[in-house]
């Protein structure tokens, strides 16, 4: 029996569960004999204990895909950071795991500074595989005064196994006080704080739909206060039946339906507006993007356009989605789903055999969607060097071979799934909108621009990117010239590129008309303001889920950093709870706080009204909540300096978010 670095020091029959409980995914024979660090003579040992877990029903064999623990432990747990020794990876106790398990895991660097962990410090890490018996550790959330982590999900009435809507996490939970609510129905269940990741016995909290202290439905009072609509019009909805009817004319479009088209989303998708497809040719490969041509059916300024473009985007709440189109379009006729004949923009990209791209065109096509994968299945499949994604896979490698910028690095390690959706999905879909704007560009038609610019004094966290009717480029992807196409169901500004595109085409009766061009400096601004109440409900969610914490914290003294200062706002997180919040100008009026937007300043003025302290994004305050209200989970936040002198300048008032 050899004994390799990093692997488990002896074979037994724990310790291989050990190890197959920790990974929620099977594990081949071959994998768990390196593992084992077992030579070819030692492999009847493994082959015997693997056996007697079978037999104990402890372990199953699933398929050819390898051994599964029946029940898995779980893949969440409360950890202790240790000692950080330069920018090696840093060392997690796992909280009641005994050390003869020899499981061990660790955490990047990055997350360390990312979020400001220190030795000591009690957090919540999803585990990840990693490196033999060393597990990969995912930073989640802080530990605050023993505050326990919480998950919504579903509940099982039957197994009483409790499954987390985030999809991510594969553990299986157990809640044995059996909710009273229907087996779809989601609620909230916590950790509690002697959770053993061997015995993942949870509790339940409350409602997740409903607010934990008033019982009202959380995203009913959310879409109120954003007047966010949740169902359509019945004029609307009556022109959005009859233009599913309509018929498509495919005779005026490039068939491509003969190409194995897929598309990728998360689990439970029904809004399908992208798709791809590879073929290989003589001197190389053509790699397709398929977006979903919404203004073939949707017209300017009938009363499906005119309701689109006021909601600017679909909103997905927590427990429904208010659409941006009628869900009989936006799941249905304008949705790239399987087995049904669709039209197209087609971004035809052509490649070398080094996956190189040689050259590019735009046109009007119809495709026949093969199958519609989740990121997971779609990540197996290339794994498993399925032939229909091999040129995807290329494209894959060859960019990690070419490098990749620290974020994607870290997600490659912790979590490969993951990094098979932003890495790889999202390139396709940043390089088909980089393209079409620069095919616009080229054409000289007028369109939406997605901006970001590169800031001056080099803080990007500072700035976000907007919609203008003029090209200034994307800064923060690298790209020159940038718009927004690929999104078409879920954002009106895509349909307006769209648009544009088709009259760069000449096609008849659907390209962008001088009465729209003409507006496109009033829609940049609108969608602006739609994107920012789209990031201001992610917000909401937060505060509501943090109420009752919030009610306990009133009139104690919390630590506030300030995570962005804009022109006109400040974006402050507390760090009890983890929640933010933008404070604008008006909640400022009566105090002595006062925003210098072109610096990217908070200023603390005193009793004359002369400048006493600035401050910066990433310094540190502190605050006193006062005036929770659980009903419109709205509070009160009293910003302090941290220095003893200041304090008295202070006046006493408050911020209200």
């Amino acid at each position: 029996m050899s004994d390799k670095s990093g692997l488990l020091p002896s074979v037994t029959k724990e310790r291989l569960y050990q190890w197959l409980a920790m990974n929620p995914s099977p594990l081949s024979r071959a994998a768990l004999l390196t593992l084992a660090g077992a030579e070819s003579h030692s492999a009847p040992v493994v082959d015997g204990y693997l056996k007697e877990l079978m037999d104990e029903k402890r372990v199953v064999m699933n398929g050819r895909r390898g051994y599964q623990a029946v029940w898995p432990w779980s893949d969440i747990a409360y950890a202790t950071v240790g000692t950080i020794q330069g920018h090696r990876r840093v060392p997690v106790t796992i909280s009641l795991l005994p050390a003869d398990t020899g499981i061990a895991a660790t955490l990047s660097h990055a997350d360390i500074t990312k979020n400001k962990l220190q030795e000591g410090d009690r957090i919540v890490v999803a585990l990840r595989r990693g490196d033999g018996a060393t597990l990969r550790a995912q930073f989640l959330a802080h530990m605050h005064q023993g505050r326990p982590y919480r998950l919504s999900g579903t509940f099982n009435r039957k197994s009483c196994v409790f499954t987390p809507l985030d999809r991510s996490i594969k553990g299986v939970f157990v809640l044995p006080d059996a909710p009273d609510k229907e087996a779809k129905h989601h609620f909230l269940a916590e950790f509690p704080p002697d959770f053993d990741i061997r015995h993942p016995v949870m509790a339940v909290t409350g409602d997740q739909a409903r607010d934990l202290d008033t019982g009202r439905p959380i995203s009913i009072i959310i879409a109120m206060k954003h007047q966010i609509a949740h169902s359509h019009p019945g004029h609307v909805l009556k022109e959005a039946h009859n233009l599913n009817r309509r018929k498509l004319r495919p005779e005026q479009r490039v068939d491509l339906r003969h190409l194995d088209f897929h598309t990728v989303d998360p689990l439970g998708s029904t809004d399908l507006d992208d798709a791809f497809a590879t073929e290989k040719e003589r001197d190389g490969y053509s790699l397709y993007t398929a977006i979903a041509d919404v203004p073939a059916l949707v017209h300017y300024n009938t009363a499906v356009d005119r309701e689109a473009y006021r909601r600017g985007v679909t909103f997905y709440l927590k427990d429904r989605t208010s659409h941006m189109l009628p869900p009989v379009l936006s799941t249905n006729k304008c949705s790239l789903v399987a087995n049904a004949d669709r039209p197209a923009i087609i971004v035809r990209q052509r490649m070398d055999w080094d996956c190189n791209m040689t050259g590019y065109e735009v046109f009007a096509g119809i495709i026949r969607t093969r199958e519609q994968l989740t990121y997971g299945q779609f990540y197996d499949l290339m794994e498993r060097d399925d032939p229909r994604f091999r040129l995807i896979k290329d494209i894959h490698d060859t960019r990690r071979r070419r490098g990749l910028n620290e974020e994607l690095r870290a997600l490659l390690k912790e979590n490969p799934e993951a990094f098979a959706s932003k890495s790889i999905i999202e390139t396709l879909m940043v390089q088909t909108n980089a393209l079409v704007a620069k095919f616009l560009l080229a054409a000289q038609v007028p369109f939406l621009s997605r901006n970001f610019e590169q800031p001056q004094n080099g803080d990007a966290a500072s700035q976000r990117a907007y919609y203008s009717s003029q090209s200034l480029g994307h800064a923060g992807l690298g790209q020159l010239y940038y718009a927004h196409v690929s999104s078409p169901i879920r954002r009106y500004a895509d349909i307006i590129n769209l648009r544009a595109l088709h009259k760069a085409l000449g096609t008849k009766g659907i390209g962008i008309g001088e009465e729209e061009i003409a507006r496109l400096d009033e829609s940049a601004s609108h969608l602006n303001d739609r994107r920012r109440i789209e990031r201001d409900v992610q917000h909401d969610y937060e505060k509501y889920h943090a109420i009752p914490d919030l009610k306990r914290l009133q009139a104690a003294p919390v630590r506030v950093f300030i995570n962005e200062i804009g022109n006109d706002y400040v974006e402050v997180s507390i760090l009890q709870t983890g929640v933010r919040q933008r404070l604008m100008l008006p909640d400022f009026q009566g105090t002595r706080w006062r925003v210098d937007g072109p610096r990217s300043e908070l200023v603390l003025l005193d009793a004359s009204g002369v400048e006493a302290r600035r401050y910066h994004r990433g310094e540190s305050l502190l605050g006193q909540i006062c005036n929770v209200d659980p009903a419109s989970a709205k509070w009160e936040l009293l910003l302090i300096p941290t220095e003893p002198q200041l304090r008295s300048v202070v006046k006493a008032g408050s911020l209200s978010p």
